[in-house]
């Protein structure tokens, strides 16, 4: 058994981890239905609509795009482990 942190964030200058920010899983590796547990929670973000984009759509998209960078992320390290 592995235990996994997982941290989504943004990078400012001050910026600061805290344990509501952080979400934990155990297991041998990281579920895709985990992932995208923890990346549903996003869809509450705070978003705005403009000329480029609906707030709906900025919403998706802080639940798919951080979804798939971690599972890319995860297959490869699970690769590198290997």
């Amino acid at each position: 058994m592995k235990l996994f942190y997982i941290y989504i964030g943004g990078k400012t200058t001050t910026s600061l981890i805290e344990l509501h920010d952080v979400r934990f899983t155990i297991g041998e590796k990281i579920e895709e239905k985990r992932v995208a547990e923890i990346c549903e929670t996003l869809r509450t973000l705070d978003a705005v609509d403009d000329i480029h984009a609906p707030a709906s759509y900025r919403q998706q998209l802080a639940t798919v795009l951080p979804r798939r960078a971690l599972l890319k992320a995860h297959q490869r390290f699970i690769g590198a482990a290997a």
